[in-house]
């Protein structure tokens, strides 16, 4: 199963928590972020990867990183579309690797 998480955002309705430069998977509301909570929960259930904006590169693979979490891949949008875009864009990607039959979670 590929469990994918979809991290984006401006950092607009959570102000002032929620920023630009850390927008609201990134920002810390309990003792970790929901973007680490989500990636950690995923884990036992299989591949996990991540879809985000290009503006979020920097931030995605730093935290990917210094959480060492477990992502095997990460799909960098050029410009954000809203979530059925994101989805489609994973998707083809896993048709034209030839994993069209894989079963995909989505996890907004």
């Amino acid at each position: 199963m590929i469990s994918l998480i979809l991290s984006g955002g401006v950092g607009s309705r959570l102000w002032p928590v929620s920023r630009e430069t850390v927008p609201k998977p990134f920002s810390d509301f309990f003792e970790q972020s929901l973007f680490e909570m989500t990636a950690r929960r995923l884990e036992p259930l299989g591949d996990v990867q991540v879809c985000t904006g290009e503006k979020l590169r920097g931030i995605t693979e730093r935290f990917i990183r210094e959480k060492d979490l477990k992502i095997s891949q990460c799909f960098f949008e050029p410009q954000g579309r809203n979530t059925a875009p994101a989805i489609a864009l994973v998707c083809w990607w896993h048709k034209n690797q030839g994993n069209s039959d894989e079963i995909m979670g989505v996890f907004p």
